[in-house]
């Protein structure tokens, strides 16, 4: 008599012949019950349109929908409401967004550091839809090609990157100073704000402004690395026992507590560079105490990266020393 046992992970729960044959057939694997309720869900969530997953960002930031304009989405008020259009989007799948002043259609002025940290979050969404980041645990441990990637292109700061352009185009708000330090940092590590790479972000005048790297500046970096050989990255959770427990990816269900992030980078020839984070010391509160942003919709996935951008640094401080993702940085008067 053959004697079936869950798959998943180093569960091994012994199956009775109806569960063992019933996930089989409908999730290609035999699983117990609670596993199978785990992978039912996550491929469910993957299996959500783009669009529909975008709405619900959009209707969590306080965006409403015009009912005259199906797929416009408003914040605010005028002057200086903020937009996004679903029916207009580029060719990697990001809808159009900004902020309107009067019949126009702009990016500079009072909320765009709102609409900055939107289109970071879209992003996030976009590429998780189109297969480029998986929202399944992500791993990358097979061996790497020695052939080495071409080099990022130059953004020639020296004469399409100017302190002017960035006062004019990217931050309004910004002081020649603050546009000066930013334009220095992009030079120094090659990064171009055009492409995402990087981004300078000020709230208000009273705020002093913040540099930060886009996470697929850390990879693209990475990978370019002729040692390279992969990463894996995951989150902690605490179970019912109060048990930490690591698992790859970003999954995790309602009854559980998330407490932190780990990543693991792998160079050739080397140990592994191992990075483990806790989720207090990186979510982002408003003065009320509530999880702001991307850490109230999606805090795994946050500090997960938090954690993968931690062990890349640390894999490879000559490339990304400096370099810190805007899920680091720590805010004032939020």
């Amino acid at each position: 008599m053959n004697i079936e046992k869950c798959t998943f992970e180093n569960c091994k729960t012994i199956l009775s012949a109806s569960q063992a044959e019933k996930t089989k057939k409908l999730l290609g694997k035999t699983l117990c019950q609670a596993h199978a309720a785990q992978v039912s869900a996550q491929t469910a969530e993957q299996e959500i349109p783009v669009d529909i997953c975008i709405r619900r960002l959009l209707e969590s930031r306080g965006f409403e929908e015009l009912q005259t304009k199906p797929g416009m989405f408003l914040k605010g008020k005028q002057p200086n409401q903020r937009f996004v259009d679903l029916t207009k989007k580029n060719t990697a799948g990001m809808p159009e967004l900004g902020i309107l002043e009067g019949a126009e259609r702009i990016t500079k002025g009072h909320g765009v550091g709102e609409i900055i940290d939107l289109m970071i979050d879209l992003e996030e969404i976009v590429e998780q839809k189109s297969g480029k980041k998986s929202l399944t645990p992500h791993s990358q441990t097979s061996v790497k090609s020695e052939t080495k990637l071409p080099a990022v292109p130059s953004l020639r700061p020296e004469t399409d990157l100017t302190v002017a352009t960035i006062v004019k185009y990217i931050v309004p708000l910004a002081t020649e100073q603050e546009a000066y330090q930013f334009l220095q940092l992009c030079k120094s590590r090659n990064l171009n704000p055009f492409l995402r790479e990087a981004y300078l972000i000020k709230y208000s005048e009273k705020d002093a402004a913040s540099f930060v790297v886009g996470k697929d500046a850390f990879t693209k970096r990475a990978d370019m690395q002729p040692d390279f050989r992969g990463f894996q990255a995951g989150i902690i959770i605490q179970d019912h026992n109060e048990n930490t427990v690591q698992r790859e990816g970003a999954f995790i269900t309602e009854n559980e507590k998330l407490v932190g992030g780990w990543a693991r980078v792998f160079r050739k020839e080397r140990e592994p560079y191992y990075e483990q984070v806790a989720l207090s010391e990186y979510i982002k509160k408003n003065s009320q105490g509530q999880p702001i942003r991307s850490w109230a919709t999606m805090p795994a996935t946050m500090i997960r990266k938090v954690a993968l951008v931690h062990a890349l640094r640390e894999a490879y401080p000559q490339e990304l020393s400096g370099m810190y993702d805007q899920s680091e940085i720590q805010e004032e008067n939020i």
